[in-house]
This record gives C-alpha cells, structure tokens and sequence, in this order.
C-alpha cells in the first residue's frame, strides 16, 4: 500500500472528553480508499492503544463527469452569556449526505455530558417509512434520518442542536439561530 501522510489530530472538542488527540499514518488503498493507522490514550483506560479508521468517499453521482457537489457547512456556538453563567463549545458540522453537531458542557453545566447528535441524508427509495408517504405525496426526494447513536433525545439533555437548521440548502455565511439560549452561527459554507 502507498504511504501517503503522516498526521496529528487535536481534537478541540470530542465525546471522549478534553484533550483528545491522536496521530496516525495515512496508507491509500487500491481500492482509492484510504485507511489510517496510529496511536491513541484511550480516556478509560489511560493506555495508549492502536487504532484503525477506514476513510472513504461516498459514491459519484451518475452524469457528474466524476465530480459530486458536496455541500460543507460548519456552525459553531458563539456564547454571549454573563460571566458566572456556563459556557459551552459547540460545532455542527455538514458534508454533503453527513451532519454530525457536538457541544461540550461548560462551567456549571450539571449534567457534566458531551451531547452528540448525527444525522444521515437518505435517498426515499431506502428509506421504506419514508417511500409509501412520498409516492402519495408525488415527492422523489431524500429525508434527513437522525442516527441511533445521538443523546439528545435523553431526558437529561436540555440542550437543542440546531442540525436540521444547518443542513438547510439556502443557509449562508453569518446565519443565525438561538436555541434554548444557545447562539449559533454559520462560520463556513461552500456549495
């Protein structure tokens, strides 16, 4: 396999806790996949370990001439809060099919809890909830499905992340929303 890179990820936020980083080789597969290889402190056990992440790109769109319009819009947490009311970062990002929000608790949070919300944009046809209602609405269109692994549906979580907001094709730079005295705004967009 072609070694392509050496890198280090720090991790400005991660569910896994602060300080996060890790630091791998990136080797290109034949299939033009690419998988990185590399060393990490798991946070549990306070052990380095080996990792293996596997980096794919999503398939191109048929008549493309081999480019796909990925949509990427990034949205992060701008607080306007008082001094000795909590602070929280937050990001949402959304590439192409993919939105994935984090926010990290601040000062005073109780809950003390990394919130994580995913989403995947899925074509109607693979989605079977979905079809029967768009054939009866005449609709051929994709549906935003949030992932099995988001907390934000946990009772413990007073938190809104503006995700579906974010994924909104019209959103542009300097957009913003507040949610449950969250304020968010768009940092990043390209089409």
């Amino acid at each position: 396999m072609p070694y392509s890179a050496h890198s280090v990820w720090k991790h400005d936020i991660d569910s896994k806790g602060p300080g996060i980083s890790d630091e791998g080789d990136l080797f290109l597969l034949p299939n033009g996949d690419c998988i990185e290889v590399g060393m990490m402190e798991n946070p549990r056990t306070k052990q380095v370990e080996l990792y293996k992440e596997y980096w794919t790109e999503p398939p191109v769109d048929a008549g493309s001439g081999g480019l796909k319009k990925t949509p990427c819009v990034v949205v992060k947490t701008f607080s306007s809060q008082g001094v000795n009311e909590r602070t929280r970062k937050g990001i949402i990002i959304r590439i192409g099919d993919h939105c994935q929000g984090i926010l990290e608790p601040g000062e005073g949070d109780s809950s003390h809890m990394i919130v994580v919300e995913r989403w995947v944009r899925t074509p109607v046809e693979q989605t079977p909830a979905l079809a029967s209602a768009s054939l009866v609405s005449g609709e051929d269109v994709a549906h935003w499905i949030k992932d099995w692994r988001s907390n934000t549906d946990e009772p413990r979580v007073d938190v809104v992340m503006p995700c579906m907001w974010a994924c909104d094709e019209g959103r542009k730079l300097g957009d913003e929303i507040v949610t449950r005295g969250e304020r968010w705004r768009v940092t990043e967009v390209t089409r």
